[in-house]
């Protein structure tokens, strides 16, 4: 049940003037955002979008947000709420007149940012939404740039987890097309109830939020540094790319581009090109295949980039040469995007083009067969997503038109040849998989004896570990002596022989996942061995 309300009359003078002023002069650090699933907390980025802040807090202030519920979710992309009630249930809340634009902060992971009309970048009112993953590829280009005016500092694990929720389409039943992706707690046999729907309480400010710790940007220096004195004792001379499309070697060119170099085996040290695909595809003038920055899961998403790289033109670019991106007019702006030549590009990318484009290395011959398949693929236009996608190489669209990720050119791995593993990270343990950020990678033996890999993601649950299959991250494995998990569909039991626990580095044995929702593939944890004390 709702909670009951009180309807509180305001005087036409209260609308004018008080309401205003109590945005304006709350200069409270915090927004806490109360669900049935949990607290979350978001840190106000004031200098950034005054603005913005102030027309967040009308609504805060004034209860607004109070009893809505989050209508939408992007897996992996992001969750929208703040524009809805629950009861009546879809009616929307009123709004105030629009914000002006403020964009200046990139939509990375943990941003909130203010939802718009399209192609009317001074259209926010009162819905909001929380960026699941560096969206900034795609966010910060559209529509002037969707206006980030706050962080998720706290319970980014339970925003993510709402992310990860099944979702229905309710958009007929409640005649909006707004319900069309709605996450749900639950899928009944008999129908979504409002227990069901992921409920905001409560949005209220505060001074005091205990901020969850973030050493990521400390452990990603220290990896940084580990990694160049790790490239630079095996000078490797080599990178090969696995696609779905056939296999591609590199020869490096350090003589000519060592910055370059160094900046590109910095990525692939990394994994940072692992599970990309190949986002751009040009047929001449020049003709290039480009990739390095689009990851494929979460779709969409931006790979991080390291710092700027110095340009180091030299070297023609001639077929089958590799070089680097850059942002035009900037010459020393190239960070993690490459592209190879499939033509003679000498002269429409020589000095006279941005400085002149850093050629690093070369596609060996014996590949340059799997670079013409790619760039003979068949272009698509998906600047819907991004104003960078206009010419992706596809290798298939389905029958409806709807995209599969292997539809797209993907780089699996992009690694060294004989120096596979970087030994800057922490060997992993010897188990049949790891459960780290809510999810477990494993590979399961069916019933007709093929391996496969499955990504299961927990479900967020108060008191029990309910995990959900990614159903389109299941990909066919070869069976190496590898140690696997078996399903059984008889039983409805999935079984991993060893698990380790990352938060603490504990192995537990045995353990047992009960199929409870065959439709939505979800399991649920019986058993397990309890692991000896350390």
């Amino acid at each position: 049940m709702l909670r009951s309300t009180s309807v509180v009359l305001l005087s036409l003078s209260t609308l004018l003037f008080s309401l205003p002023s109590q945005a304006q002069t709350d200069t409270h650090t915090y927004a806490c955002v109360v669900t049935n699933m949990g607290e979350f907390c978001m840190k106000f980025l004031r200098d950034d979008a005054p603005n913005t802040v102030n027309n967040f807090l009308n609504y805060v202030n004034r209860g607004a947000y109070n009893e809505t519920f989050v209508h939408k979710s992007s897996p992996g992309y992001a969750i929208d709420a703040g524009g809805y009630k629950l009861d009546p249930l879809g009616e929307a809340i009123p709004e105030d007149p629009p914000v002006a634009n403020e964009f200046k902060v990139s939509n990375t992971r943990g941003t909130v940012a203010m939802v718009k009309l399209p192609d009317q970048p001074d259209s926010a009112t009162s819905q909001w939404f929380v960026n699941l993953a560096d969206n900034s590829a795609t966010l910060d280009l559209q529509n002037g740039g969707s206006t980030v005016f706050a962080k998720v500092v706290k319970g980014m694990d339970l925003v993510s987890a709402i992310g990860q929720l099944l979702l229905v389409n309710l958009a007929e039943a409640l005649d909006n097309d707004a319900f069309g992706s709605l996450p749900v707690r639950y899928k009944d046999p008999d129908g979504v109830n409002l227990d069901d729907l992921v409920q905001i309480i409560e949005v209220y400010t505060t001074d005091d939020v205990d901020e969850d710790v973030d050493n990521s940007e400390a452990e990603k220096e220290r990896l940084y540094a580990c990694t160049a004195n790790w490239i630079a004792d095996i000078s490797p001379r080599e990178v090969c790319m696995e696609t779905n499309m056939g296999n591609m070697c590199m020869d490096l060119m350090p003589e000519v581009a060592s910055k370059t170099v160094a900046n590109f085996l910095h990525y692939v040290a990394d994994g940072d090109y692992d599970g990309t695909f190949i986002h751009r595809s040009v047929a001449s003038e020049p003709g290039v295949i480009q990739g390095g920055g689009i990851l494929a899961s979460p779709l969409f998403a931006a790979v991080p980039a390291d710092a700027a790289v110095e340009n180091e033109y030299s070297t023609p670019n001639s077929r089958g040469t590799v070089a680097m991106a850059k942002i035009g007019g900037d010459p020393d702006s190239a960070t993690s995007q490459w592209f190879i030549n499939t033509t003679d590009n000498s002269d429409s990318l020589g000095a006279d083009n941005n400085g002149g484009f850093s050629v690093f290395a070369r596609v060996r011959d014996a590949d340059m067969g799997v670079v013409d398949q790619i760039a003979a693929l068949e272009r698509y236009n998906l600047t819907e997503y991004s104003s960078a996608f206009e010419t992706i190489p596809m290798q298939r669209i389905g029958s409806e038109g709807g995209l599969g990720l292997n539809d797209f050119v993907l780089v699996k791995r992009a690694y060294i040849p004989g120096h596979e593993v970087n030994s800057c990270f922490p060997p992993k343990s010897d188990t049949t998989t790891e459960f780290a950020n809510r999810a477990l990678t494993l590979p399961v033996r069916m019933k007709d004896g093929q391996i496969y890999e499955f990504r299961l993601v927990q479900i967020y649950t108060r008191d029990t570990f309910e995990f959900q299959v990614e159903t389109y991250n299941i990909r066919l494995l070869k069976d190496l002596g590898q140690e696997v998990a078996t399903f059984s569909p008889e039983e409805g039991v999935l079984r991993i022989p060893s698990v380790t626990v990352a938060a603490n580095g504990r192995v537990i044995r045995n353990v047992v996942l009960r199929l409870t929702n065959a439709r939505a593939l979800n399991f649920l944890l019986e058993s397990f061995d309890k692991p000896p004390a350390p």
